[in-house]
């Protein structure tokens, strides 16, 4: 089974319907209408998406799988989804936009994701910091301040996509999130 999923974006470059393979598990759990999260684009940045609909066939080889169920209810039904696309072309909206005005205010609200700085032992920090300059910046503005909002860490460091160092970090017990 496929879903067809709208990203929770308002970004007019992801503004489309886009598909993703339904894991066994999920089958039937998944309805249209739920919020789920997906790997999107080549980065595999983990997002959140509208089930906007469901089919058995795609016209893309090599799907990614639906990541998650964000929760068990279902926000709109399939007369929503048609009325979604009447207004993204009458009103020149973007699919999210058409949905946020149908569901109830606070659904995908964004948590706050901080980072923390565990690690003080000066020696240790050094060791693991000395290959890398990313890690070197990281850990310097937690130094500073921990903790630190993932997307403030990310903008004071200039840097597009920490992720991974920091993932990286936190397996090494340098950080937690």
């Amino acid at each position: 089974m496929i879903a067809e999923i709208v990203l929770n974006s308002v970004s007019k470059v992801t503004d489309s319907v886009y598909h993703y393979e339904i894991p066994q598990d999920f089958e039937d759990k998944i309805r249209i209408g739920m919020r789920v999260e997906v790997e999107f684009g080549r980065g595999n940045r983990v997002m959140e998406g509208f089930v906007f609909g469901i089919t058995d066939k795609s016209e893309f080889d090599s799907l990614k799988p639906i990541k998650n169920i964000m929760d068990d209810t279902a926000y709109f039904n399939e007369n929503e989804v048609k009325l979604a696309e009447f207004m993204r072309h009458r009103y020149f909206c973007s699919y999210v936009q058409a949905i946020k005005t149908m569901i109830p205010v606070g659904v995908g609200a964004k948590f706050l994701k901080l980072v923390f700085l565990d690690e003080t032992d000066s020696h240790r920090l050094e060791k693991v910091c000395a290959n890398s300059h990313t890690f070197e910046k990281i850990v310097d503005e937690l130094k500073k301040c921990s903790p630190l909002s993932f997307e403030q860490l990310t903008a004071n460091i200039g840097k597009g996509n920490i992720s991974q160092s920091v993932r990286q970090l936190s397996q090494l017990k340098i950080v937690h999130t």
